[in-house]
């Protein structure tokens, strides 16, 4: 691997967080939160990408990707190859962080691309740790969502 450094990328949306026992809620505005949900954020809220682990409960946000033969990707670029070519590099390299900030180094076989992306809230765009899973979102019919947002959560 080289000294190429992750960059972890994702997309900032105004809206509420809101929280229900231990999952997260996503209001994009001006749709409100529902009854007896507590608002944890609003405002802004930064949005990353992660992909479950083959053992356990852990996931990883990629920041960076490097195959066999030395073709290195990072950011975006990382995301979109891998999710591009994941069955043609087992052996490929990932670096990550893990939901709680911490660094994952790992193989792309060591990825379950079977269970879903997970979408995970953080207060901005430089903290590490998550502040969970969103799993729900709530928005206008016609509100312009994030790309992969939309894609992951959207209805």
């Amino acid at each position: 691997m080289t000294e190429q450094q992750p960059v972890y990328f994702g997309e900032e949306v105004n809206g509420i967080l809101w929280r229900k026992d231990e999952s997260l809620g996503l209001s994009i505005a001006p749709a409100t939160i529902p009854a007896k949900m507590i608002a944890i954020q609003s405002e802004k809220v930064y949005l990353r990408y992660a992909i479950p682990l083959t053992r356990g409960t852990r996931m990883i946000v990629p920041g960076y990707f490097e195959t066999e033969n030395g073709a290195i990707r990072t950011g975006r670029g990382a995301w979109d190859f891998l999710w591009a070519k994941f069955m043609l590099y087992p052996r490929a390299e990932i670096v990550g962080m893990q939901a709680d900030g911490e660094s994952s180094h790992l193989l792309v076989r060591d990825v379950d691309f079977s269970e879903g992306v997970q979408v995970l809230a953080y207060p901005d765009e430089k903290t590490t740790e998550s502040l969970g899973i969103v799993t729900s979102l709530l928005h206008e019919p016609d509100a312009d969502l994030p790309e992969l947002l939309a894609k992951y959560l959207g209805s």
